[in-house]
């Protein structure tokens, strides 16, 4: 049944679509609350959420664009920010433009759709896609002035000869009127005049660090053979079945593919499961089922990158060389020659900590205990926590149930 709290538009902006990384926004807009600090909205520090938790997907993304325009982010640059289009493997790219999108991305995650957006601030009117561009968004200008923009071509119904152009807005495009003077800005116009706000290029230059390194032919720290032995322990300790050995790890292992198999999977959920099952199966992915199309290997290779990065997040609502200075790899996962380069970084100090406890000990005092040590480390100006769970014989606690307090104390 419809309901008025989900009725848009919002205080800024109608949704067309979905975002489909929602609890991960959340979730981060929760854990950068402390960093938000502007003297336009001096109370932001006492906010309990900065966006709602039981709203539509679309409110919280009301909310967070608003909460950026009214702390005094420019509107452009606030979606920019939240919704920009693809551009860590668009090589056509201009490299300013490219260095504007970078510096943003190390404080702030996309909020991916699909999503076509039309907003206005007071000023300005627009209308934008986010860059997986899954929303139509057809825009009409006629010889009186009137632009429509629609899903479809027709809204506005009127004689051909009338219109001056007519369009479409693409992937990641971006179209916006000056209410106050009648000046139709493209995106051109946009990214040009947000790339020469500071010099972002120049300070990811000097400050950013970039660690590239392959898994072929590491000998280093870390690697090691496995024994038959040691590989059946460590099958039994992970719950590696013998299916998932030979269908998914052997081709990995032995031709970098994945391996080829039937559609359809009949394992019970973890939580009514009768077998013993390891904490990350209770763990599922959540997003908005629609019929969206498929995304294909061009697509993706375009949109879509694993690049992370670590070091301090600072406040968003300033813009410095020291926002910069972050540690950026390729991807999360990483390889032993990365980790360890990581560890042994001058820019931020390091300490590890093992997931370890003794049978006497209870489960939950373990990870208060761990979590002590760990607030304890981060005010000591430790940066990077680093947390082990190989300890043979030894009880260990499993990664991601200690990610939770040790994610909260360090955020």
């Amino acid at each position: 049944m419809p309901r008025w709290h989900l009725a848009q538009p919002f205080r800024l902006l109608a949704h067309n679509g979905e975002i489909n990384a929602i609890r991960g926004n959340r979730n981060w807009a929760k854990a950068r609350k402390s960093k938000f600090s502007t003297a336009l909205i001096p109370e932001i520090t006492t906010f309990k959420n900065l966006v709602n938790e039981k709203g539509s997907d679309s409110s919280a993304l009301d909310n967070m664009i608003e909460i950026l325009v009214k702390g005094g982010i420019n509107t452009f640059r606030a979606l920019r920010m939240v919704l920009p289009p693809a551009w860590q493997n668009i090589h056509m790219m201009d490299p300013e433009i490219k260095s504007f999108h970078e510096y943003n991305s190390m404080h702030m995650e996309a909020w991916d759709g699909p999503a076509g957006i039309v907003m206005s601030d007071g000023r300005w009117a627009i209308c934008l896609l986010d860059r997986n561009g899954l929303r139509p968004a057809r825009y009409q200008i006629d010889n009186e002035g009137y632009v429509t923009i629609a899903s479809e071509i027709g809204v506005f119904p009127q004689d051909e000869s009338n219109f001056i152009t007519k369009g479409r807005i693409g992937a990641g495009g971006i179209f916006a009127i000056d209410t106050e003077t009648g000046e139709l800005i493209d995106q051109s116009i946009i990214d040009n005049n947000l790339k020469e706000g500071k010099p972002y290029r120049a300070w990811l230059r000097s400050k950013a660090k970039y660690l590239e390194s392959s898994l072929y032919n590491y000998a280093g720290s870390g690697i090691k053979l496995i024994s038959s032995i040691d590989l059946n322990k460590a099958s039994k300790y992970f719950m590696l079945y013998t299916e998932e050995r030979q269908s998914v790890i052997k081709p990995l292992a032995m031709d970098s593919s994945e391996g080829t198999g039937s559609m359809g999977d009949d394992t019970a959920l973890a939580v009514v499961s009768s077998m013993p099952r390891q904490i990350y199966d209770f763990f599922r992915q959540q997003f908005a089922q629609v019929t969206n199309p498929p995304i294909d290997s061009l697509r993706e290779s375009a949109v879509m990158s694993l690049e992370t990065c670590f070091g301090p997040e600072l406040n968003i609502f300033e813009e410095t060389p020291e926002h910069a200075n972050r540690i950026v790899t390729s991807s999360p996962v990483l390889s032993h020659k990365k980790l360890n380069t990581l560890l042994k970084s001058k820019r931020f100090k390091s300490q590890e900590f093992k997931l370890v406890f003794s049978k006497s000990e209870a489960l939950e005092g373990a990870l208060i205990k761990l979590g002590d040590k760990v607030k304890s480390a981060v005010k000591k100006g430790n940066v990077l926590i680093h947390l082990i769970e190989e300890m043979p014989e030894i009880i260990c606690l499993a990664s991601m149930l200690c990610l939770q307090p040790v994610i909260f104390i360090s955020s």
